[in-house]
């Protein structure tokens, strides 16, 4: 992604589709639309699920991240 001028200011967006390679890469949001809920691939199969702790709605704060394989990596 590029830019031909700089600038300032706040950008705004309700969904997300990320293309690398010939690949579609869709991303979800929690309800509120301000973290990362879930990645899927290009076919819809989920490949990371992102879960937050209760105060971590508000600040981003990450309890677990899962991945396709059903592998999670929790934080403390």
């Amino acid at each position: 992604m590029g830019f031909n001028t700089a600038g300032t200011g706040t950008l705004w967006f309700d969904a997300i589709t990320l293309k690398e390679e010939g690949t579609v890469v869709t991303a979800e949001y929690t309800s509120d639309r301000n973290y990362l809920q879930s990645v899927a691939d290009a076919t819809g199969i989920i490949t990371a699920t992102y879960n937050y702790t209760s105060a971590g709605l508000k600040t981003g704060e990450l309890s677990s991240v899962t991945d396709a394989a059903g592998n999670t990596q929790s934080y403390p």
